[in-house]
């Protein structure tokens, strides 16, 4: 795992370094960072944390690890906050502000994650948002949000991946230029994409059995036309029958 979160921090902040000047102090790694590793079940877990370019990494092993106050918290510029955890009934909410980057790996049944980034400050900042669940029931939501926001700036990016069965999925996202992405692989998962703001792209990949509705909605704020991108891609595993479809 750990070759895996440093292979994701290097192409995280690569990404943030080519979008543009506003993320090279940002993520300058000057700031303060927590590790926290537990093992066992019905432990809890919290860290907050105040200031810029801070790092937290939190990693858990067995059921019911984070419980209803399982949280990361990350007040400031420039924060990134990554997660593993291995087990079932497990509950974990991330919290961040400006220019902050997320990554979470999860593994097992019934986990819910919940991830939500607000930038208040500038429409100069970004967020970026992943998550990726493995197994059976399994909940995650993505919110972004730039409150105050025009027709530039403010660019967000949220993927959630699933794995498995009956799995649940929800971006949610206001500002500019964003991007939103849910690929599910299972049977009996739904995905819902939220967008409010100008030049908005939404994409939907389900792969799976009697595969249920989904939903996505854009509005779109400008005065003048705006982009608004949407593509769907749903694939019956059991006849390899392939629907895409891409609009506005």
């Amino acid at each position: 795992m750990t070759s895996i979160k440093r292979t994701f921090v290097k192409t995280v902040m690569l990404a943030f370094a080519l979008a543009g000047p506003a993320f090279a102090p940002a993520f300058a790694q000057d700031g303060n960072g927590a590790e926290i590793l537990q093992s066992g079940n019905d432990n809890k877990t919290s860290v907050t944390q105040k200031g810029d370019r801070n790092e937290a990494s939190v990693s858990l092993y067995g059921n019911s690890n984070g419980q209803t106050d399982g949280t990361i918290t990350q007040e400031g510029d420039g924060a990134y906050a990554e997660i593993y955890i291995e087990g079932d009934d497990n509950n974990f909410t991330v919290q961040q502000d400006t220019a902050s980057a997320f990554y979470g790996a999860v593994y097992g049944d019934a986990n819910t994650l919940t991830v939500d980034q607000v930038n208040a400050y500038s429409e100069a900042y970004q967020n970026y948002g992943a998550a990726l669940q493995t197994g059976y029931g399994n909940t995650a939501t993505l919110e972004q949000q730039v409150e105050a926001y025009g027709e530039s700036g403010g660019l967000n990016q949220a993927f959630i991946t699933q794995n498995g069965n009956d799995n649940t999925a929800l971006l949610e996202q206001t500002g500019t230029d964003n991007i939103a992405e849910i690929s599910q692989d299972g049977n009996g998962n739904s995905g819902t994409l939220i967008q409010n703001g100008v030049g908005l792209s939404a994409a939907l990949n389900q792969v799976g059995n009697n595969l249920p509705g989904y939903t996505i909605t854009q509005d779109c704020i400008a005065s003048a036309a705006c982009n608004q991108d949407i593509t769907v891609n749903q694939t019956n595993a059991a006849s390899g029958f392939l629907v895409p479809s891409a609009g506005s």
